[in-house]
């Protein structure tokens, strides 16, 4: 359940969890120079931010404004600490206004993605630009719960009110409103809607007031809170009772069904057919209403091509916002997918890319190498249903002013059909592009061959369409000559199947080029671990193992497969990881994984990759300890691991959180030495010009005599 705290309105970038960051290192800044901290956070966040920065630094001045208010504010009326993340200045209205305070600030803290605007980056105080990323887990995230987006209309109606932990007998009326809808009866549905909006009306009306009471000066200048509703959601639940209410001969028997099959759209002529059919301003995105995504799908459309790639831009920016997706996201799916198939040839590829964010996200690394788990992930989603009735609960408990506010309007966001559980959102867009997949396989055929290669990457994270998608993968092997399409279809077929189909993957092992060779044994591999009863007619593990350490040890490809964001050599170590539990020799398959060590190279979704891997393979291969273990007494595997680390690891990626990595805290969990200098003299390896002995360097030292 929910364990006491609010529903998680964002995903893991954008919640507030992860700006703890950011408020953590600020506060200490502050608290270190005894000057006040001005933070700049959404303002649903403001009470959340400020209880967690009275908790890490009570002696710390601060004080939290939303954009809206940054962006009023004057130039040099900000002293001290500035903290802000970098997407803020994705706002127009707030930038200028933004980089003023930046200027005047004694010092900025900058926190953003490696996709964020970087203007800010030359401001900021040397050495406080913290680059966020994800924590790596050590098992699959959790995955998708199918639930159909709100179709329009009725629809809408049924799951806005529905789920609020009615008695029975409140439940069974809503079956009946159900039926009445499907039996077209718009007397019953009348009659239905009034008893259902006499429940409603006061709890309505109460997060209007809360709204309106903290209701910023001008509205139109910032993104809206995400954890709090528009005063426009409010309006909308009671204007769509009183027009559904309204309705009598002008229905002609029947309620408003949904535009033109809002879940699988055909090809048409027209692109966007049914997109005015949608009332975009009640979605939302990541800026507050969706009312501008029709526009920018038109512009994909248009034969304008710097148009396009603006609206584009916008589009991954606004429905898929640093990997959340909202209320709007799976409304664009079906639009999006035709213009995947027959849409301008400069935005298919597009179109076919931010589907595939919107339905797994640009961190398929979680998912890697044994594929995603749809069954944990629909397990695991919180439905609106639950958390309406924990908002119930926790209203009816609460008694602080400010905590029930936040409450009512949070409670209000969800009952407006915005997701508030980040996977439960994630998934209505998972099941949205899972919904046109029919239409996107023929795409496999298509004469582009980087329109084969992406939607066959787009088809290995469909597990439970395997029955329907496999037989055209494997066809597309046939006759395909470009070696990353061929790699990236055999990596798909090994992330949906259950065996080895014919043969075709043992097959690949000997193909004449190395890319699908190492996606053959790639492939394998997940088969072996995740479906282990097929063992017997797949290729031995050391054969398997062979083929990756071979291309684990030599220079990246030319090409590459979108797995891992290209990071085929960290993929590599992730398979051959798992291949040690079914390896004869597991000690040898160690010694391959650390020859592909040097050959990790950073990318732009994951910093510090070899950090990242180091995490890993020492959560895998060693236990808890106090102490240090006997380096003699090591396999020689773990040995030239620890020491190959040593070579390779710099000082900076021992530094610890919020200015660098874990890796300090993981190396001294297993009682290994949490420092370069150190680790280099506990394998025996130079430390001229080091001291083993000291501790890490104080981040904050430069600050203290400000």
């Amino acid at each position: 359940m929910h364990d006491g705290h609010l529903p998680t309105v964002r995903t893991a970038s954008g919640t507030f969890r992860s700006s703890r960051t950011l408020l953590a290192a600020g506060a200490r800044l502050a608290a270190e120079t005894n000057t006040p901290l001005t933070i700049v956070e959404a303002r649903g966040l403001h009470s959340d931010v400020r209880a967690f920065v009275r908790e890490v630094q009570p002696e710390a001045h601060s004080a939290v404004i939303s954009a809206e208010e940054a962006a009023l504010q004057s130039a040099g009326s900000i002293n001290g600490v500035l903290a802000v993340h970098a997407d803020v200045l994705r706002d127009a209205d707030v930038r200028k206004p933004l980089l003023a305070m930046a200027h005047t600030a004694d010092h900025l803290l900058v926190a953003r993605h490696d996709y964020s605007d970087t203007t800010l980056d030359a401001l900021a105080t040397p050495g406080l630009v913290l680059r966020l990323r994800d924590p790596m887990p050590s098992a699959p995230r959790p995955a998708p719960i199918t639930l159909t987006p709100p179709p329009m209309e009725m629809s809408v109606a049924l799951r806005l009110v529905r789920p609020t932990g009615l008695p029975d007998q409140d439940l069974a009326a809503f079956d009946d409103m159900a039926e009445a809808q499907m039996r077209v009866d718009p007397a019953e549905v009348r009659q239905r809607i009034g008893e259902l909006r006499s429940k409603y009306e006061a709890t309505i009306e109460l997060a209007r007031q809360r709204r309106a009471a903290t209701a910023p000066t001008d509205p139109s200048r910032t993104p809206r809170d995400h954890g709090c509703p528009s005063t426009g959601d409010l309006d909308r639940l009671t204007s769509e009772f009183d027009r559904w209410a309204q309705r009598e001969s002008s229905s002609a028997g029947s309620v408003s069904a949904v535009p033109a099959s809002i879940w699988i759209m055909k090809r048409s002529d027209d692109l966007l057919a049914g997109l005015d059919d949608i009332d975009w301003a009640a979605l939302g995105h990541a800026y507050g209403s969706a009312e501008d995504v029709p526009g920018q799908l038109r512009a994909v459309c248009g034969l304008d091509e710097k148009a396009r790639e603006s609206a584009l831009r916008s589009l991954f920016g606004n429905i898929f916002h640093q990997g959340t997706r909202y209320s709007a996201s799976p409304y664009a799916v079906p639009f999006l997918t035709r213009i995947a198939v027959a849409g301008p040839v400069g935005a298919r590829a597009d179109a076919l890319l931010l589907l595939t964010r919107l339905a797994v996200d640009w961190h398929d690394e979680y998912d890697l190498p044994l594929g995603i788990d749809t069954v944990a992930w629909r397990a695991a989603a919180i439905s609106p249903e639950e958390n309406l009735r924990w908002y119930d609960e926790q209203i009816a408990a609460e008694t602080d002013g400010e905590r029930l506010k936040n409450l009512c309007e949070g409670r209000a966001y969800c009952a407006a059909g915005h997701p508030v559980d980040a996977r439960e959102g994630a998934l209505r867009s998972y099941d949205a592009v899972r919904a046109q997949l029919p239409v996107l396989l023929e795409l496999l055929d298509d004469q582009d061959p980087e329109i084969r290669t992406k939607t066959a990457y787009l088809l290995g994270w469909f597990p439970e369409e395997a029955d329907a998608t496999l037989l055209p993968l494997l066809a597309c092997l046939d006759g395909e000559r470009a070696p990353v399409c061929v790699a990236t279809v055999l990596v798909s077929v090994g992330l949906i199947a259950d065996h080895d189909p014919d043969s075709r993957l043992r097959n690949h092992l000997d193909h004449e080029h190395p890319l699908p060779r190492w996606a053959a044994a790639t492939a394998l591999t997940r088969l072996l671990v995740a479906h282990p009863a097929t063992a017997p007619g797949l290729p031995p593990a050391e054969r398997i193992a062979a083929e990756l350490a071979a291309f684990g040890a030599g220079p990246a490809s030319e090409t590459a497969t979108a797995h891992h964001a290209g990071d085929l050599h960290s993929y590599t170590v992730r398979s051959l990881l798992h291949l040690m539990g079914a390896a004869e020799d597991p000690d040898g398959v160690l010694l391959e994984i650390v020859r592909a060590l040097p050959r990790i190279e950073e990318t732009g979704v994951v910093p510090g990759p070899l950090a990242v891997c180091a995490e890993n393979l020492l959560e895998s291969l060693f236990d808890p300890a106090n102490t240090a273990p006997v380096l003699a007494e090591l396999s020689p595997g773990r040995r030239e691991l620890l020491r190959v680390l040593a070579q390779l690891l710099t000082a900076a990626d021992f530094q610890p959180v919020p200015f660098g990595s874990d890796l300090h805290e993981r190396f001294t969990r297993y009682g290994l030495p949490g420092t370069r200098p150190a680790l280099r003299a506990y394998v025996g390896l130079s430390t001229e010009g080091e001291d083993p002995s000291a501790a890490l360097p104080d981040p904050w030292a430069q600050f203290r005599n400000h």
